[in-house]
């Protein structure tokens, strides 16, 4: 645990399965992880970083979402895109945005894998 506790490290969940732990952690500073790593492995420990997400004030930072699909998401809730049956669809949401149809659908796409991708690691977490 001192690897952990010299890297200023804030254990937020822990398991353990056929005998792998897995941890969800805080690190106070954007180069702990990597001496982390480097530490365990020179100590012959096996550790696999599966996610980094910046610690932000922003809600949507913590789920790993850029500023851009943050906005498009909400936009998309605010206008009707996900009503059903919708009060707006792609094209008008594209051009509200002034951004292109293309890019728009890009941009969800991309907020829903990852806000999918981020539920899932939180279900193997539980």
């Amino acid at each position: 645990m001192s690897l952990l506790t010299d890297a200023h490290a804030t254990v937020l969940d822990a398991t353990v399965e056929k005998m792998r732990w897995q941890f969800r952690m805080l690190f106070d500073d954007r180069a702990a992880p990597s001496r982390t790593y480097e530490f365990a492995t020179e100590q012959g420990l096996s550790i696999e970083i599966l996610r980094i997400h910046r610690l932000e004030e922003r809600r949507h930072g913590r789920f790993g979402l850029t500023d851009a699909q943050y906005e498009s998401l909400i936009a998309a809730l605010e206008y009707g895109y996900y009503e059903i049956p919708r009060e707006m669809d792609m094209d008008e949401l594209s051009d509200e945005l002034d951004i292109s149809h293309q890019a728009l659908s890009e941009r969800l796409r991309r907020a829903h894998r990852t806000l999918v991708e981020e539920l899932v690691a939180l279900d193997e977490l539980s």
